[in-house]
C-alpha cells in the first residue's frame, strides 16, 4: 500500500523546544482529541476519531491504493496515520478501503488493545484490522468497536457486504453472527456519529493549536 499522505499539520513545528519534533505534536494532539472525543460521546463506547468519513474538498489527493483522485464531492476514507515522522490524514476510496485495506484476524501474541475500546485483546481474541500508514502497519479494533467504524464506510459504498471482507468465510458461524449482531443497527447512527467525529476533530484541532500557541509565548517570552 504506497502512500501519497497529505499533511494535516505543518511538516515541522516552528517554535518551543518542546516542540521541535512530530512525534511530541503528535503524541500531544491525539491526546486533546482523545479528550474532545469523550467529552462530545454520550455513550458508552467513545467516539474513535481515527477512521473517519467526509466529502472531498479539493479533488487533489489521490487514493493510496489505486493512486487515482479522490474527486471534489465524492466520499473518501480518511485514516490518521504517521508518515516520515508526520501526523498526516491518509484519503482513501471507500471501495478500495473496504476491498483491500481490512481483515479480520486472531490476535497470535496477546498483545495490543482495542483503537477504539483501549480494552486489551487476550490471545486468540478476533478482531478487525484495517491499514494505516504502509502495508505492514496496521491498527485493530474489537468486535465491540467494530461499529464505530465499518457502518460509515460502508454506507459510502452501498453494495459491499460484511460476506465480503477478507477472513470473515474463515470464522465460526458463531464469530459471523456475532460480527453481524454488533453491526445491527449501526447504520442508523452514521449520521449522528460522522457528525461527533467532526465536532471531536474541531475541538481538539483548536485544543491543540491553543496550546501550541502558548508554547510559542512562553519560548518567545524566555
Amino acid at each position: 500500500l504506497g502512500l501519497h499522505p497529505r499533511s494535516r499539520q505543518a511538516s515541522s513545528p516552528s517554535c518551543g523546544a518542546c516542540f521541535n519534533r512530530m512525534p511530541i505534536l503528535k503524541s500531544v494532539y491525539l491526546s486533546k482529541v482523545a479528550a474532545a472525543a469523550a467529552a462530545v460521546a454520550d455513550k458508552e463506547v467513545p467516539v474513535f476519531t481515527g477512521v473517519f468519513v467526509e466529502r472531498a474538498k479539493s479533488g487533489r489527493a489521490n487514493c493510496p491504493v489505486c493512486n487515482t483522485k479522490n474527486e471534489a464531492g465524492e466520499h473518501r476514507v480518511g485514516v490518521d496515520s504517521l508518515a516520515g515522522g508526520r501526523f498526516v490524514t491518509v484519503w482513501i476510496h471507500p471501495k478500495c478501503w473496504l476491498t483491500q485495506a481490512i481483515a479480520f484476524s486472531r490476535n497470535t501474541s496477546g498483545r495490543g488493545a482495542c483503537k477504539v475500546t483501549k480494552k486489551p485483546f487476550q490471545k486468540e481474541d478476533l478482531r478487525f484490522g484495517y491499514r494505516m500508514g504502509g502495508s505492514d502497519s496496521w491498527s485493530h479494533v474489537s468486535l465491540e468497536g467494530i461499529a464505530k467504524i465499518l457502518p460509515s464506510v460502508m454506507s459510502a459504498y452501498p453494495s459491499f457486504t460484511i460476506e465480503q471482507i477478507e477472513g470473515f468465510e474463515a470464522l465460526t458461524q458463531k464469530e459471523k453472527d456475532q460480527v453481524r449482531e454488533a453491526l445491527e443497527g449501526a447504520e442508523d447512527e452514521v449520521d449522528e456519529l460522522e457528525k461527533a467525529k467532526e465536532q471531536a476533530r474541531t475541538a481538539g484541532k483548536k485544543a491543540f493549536a491553543a496550546l501550541k500557541a502558548a508554547k510559542a509565548a512562553e519560548a518567545g517570552g524566555g
